[in-house]
């Protein structure tokens, strides 16, 4: 069997970032190395590297200003084969998506999570986590979950952020509210798969612009008048896992060949 190595950015105390590798959620991948994205000199990093299938993902990491580097060594490191699992754009100050990037394309399989463009839609692999499975008691009318970085000046309701390393109580804070007002990816895509509205405030990044499950999108001024036009997407969280299943399926013919 060819090893793995998982490139993906953990070392952060953003809880989107540290639970969207799929190492820890298949358990033929258990034994995989993992190597952060933001790391110094990546290709030291990576021991024995002829011999290692590479999995990027999750996580924001295409078209990103601080993971370009990295990106582009691997995409042209001699890996036996190269694998994207649910990375997605991720170009700050943009709603616009490159048509195509230099580095997708030098990959063997390739599963983003942004949809509409040529490459397989594959939605973070974090759906896989059984704490989806908890049937979360609606607490609150509307609760607020803000991006560490980009502070939300919404003050009258329960608010969380995304500095954690508790996803059981990030989770169980976005079940307890009936709409989730968010400005994290992380946040829209959690709330969608635990059955709760989604209102995305300003969004500030590329990645917003592709999500399949579309959150009403919003100021944090003007939000309240979009209430009654939220919904819920039902069938989210089987959709995703039965996505990532087959993509699994995929990349483990790749690794045991």
């Amino acid at each position: 069997m060819a090893r793995v190595v998982n490139i993906y950015r953990y070392k952060t105390t953003n809880i989107g970032d540290r639970y969207s590798s799929p190492s820890l959620y298949f358990d033929w991948l258990r034994d995989a190395d993992t190597t952060d994205i933001w790391t110094e000199n990546i290709g030291k990093s990576i021991n024995d590297i002829r011999k290692k299938v590479l999995i990027l993902g999750g996580g924001g990491l295409i078209a990103n200003h601080d993971f370009e580097k990295s990106v582009a060594w691997l995409s042209n490191a001699p890996f036996v084969k190269k694998v994207i699992w649910g990375a997605g754009h991720n170009t700050h100050g943009t709603d616009r998506i490159e048509k195509v990037s230099r580095y997708i394309n030098k990959f063997d399989l390739v599963g983003i999570r942004d949809i509409g463009t040529k490459y397989t839609w594959v939605p973070c692999v974090s759906c896989m986590h059984k704490l989806f499975d908890i049937e979360y008691a609606t607490k609150h009318e509307i609760v607020v979950y803000e991006h560490r970085s980009f502070p939300l000046d919404i003050n009258i309701y329960p608010k969380h952020n995304n500095r954690s390393d508790n996803l059981e109580e990030v989770l169980a804070f976005l079940g307890s509210g009936e709409t989730i007002i968010t400005n994290s990816y992380h946040g829209a895509y959690w709330a969608t798969l635990l059955r709760r509205k989604v209102i995305l405030i300003d969004p500030f990044s590329s990645k917003f612009s592709r999500m399949n499950y579309s959150p009403i999108i919003s100021t944090s001024h003007e939000y309240k008048k979009y209430l009654k036009d939220t919904r819920i997407y039902p069938n989210a969280l089987e959709e995703c896992r039965k996505i990532n299943i087959d993509f699994a399926e995929s990349v483990k013919r790749m690794v045991f060949s």
